[in-house]
């Protein structure tokens, strides 16, 4: 059905009228799919692993005399398992430098049963340093623990490999 109007331009209204459906249903579409938002963190801390039978307060004070800090205790750190349907609670301490403008985080790798980093099962506490000289003070801090009574263990881990990372964002 082609149709010709007085300005003598060509109409075919079947063609207009399946082009108007298409671009009605992509709009629809588009209203009822999801859309996702992926958040990519960015894990710029270093993190030194601790295998260690100490009870976390005798750590951290030990930890405390041997690097001049003063860790203090904060509220446990709640990890939720979706797929489990289980929340398992971390101790964790925390010391801000305003000097060297690092942030020391002490948590606790177990907890009934529950992991926050899963992969290093073997780890009983993991220290992590958040600031600009936090690589360069790494290996000074190394150093300083390996000396230390009651660490049976202890290395450096990257960040950016492990599986569950995002156990690791604190704020």
């Amino acid at each position: 059905m082609l149709w010709t109007f007085p300005c003598l331009i060509a109409f075919d209204f079947r063609l207009w009228l399946a082009s108007l459906l298409n671009h009605k249903f992509a709009i629809h579409r588009f209203l009822l799919s999801k859309h996702r938002l992926l958040v990519d963190f960015d894990f710029e801390f270093s993190l030194i692993c601790l295998i260690s039978s100490l009870k976390d307060y005798r750590l951290c004070w030990a930890i405390n005399r041997s690097l001049n800090i003063e860790l203090s205790r904060e509220d446990e750190l709640k990890i939720s398992n979706e797929k489990k349907r289980q929340e398992a609670y971390f101790n964790q301490f925390h010391y801000e430098d305003p000097i060297n403008f690092l942030h020391y985080h002490l948590l606790a790798n177990k907890s009934a049963g529950a992991f926050l980093l899963p992969e290093l099962k073997r780890v009983d506490y993991l220290l992590m340093l958040r600031g600009d000289a936090a690589e360069e003070t790494k290996e000074e801090i190394l150093q300083q623990l390996k000396n230390l009574a009651g660490i049976e263990a202890l290395f450096a881990a990257n960040p950016a490999e492990l599986r569950s990372k995002q156990n690791l964002i604190l704020e």
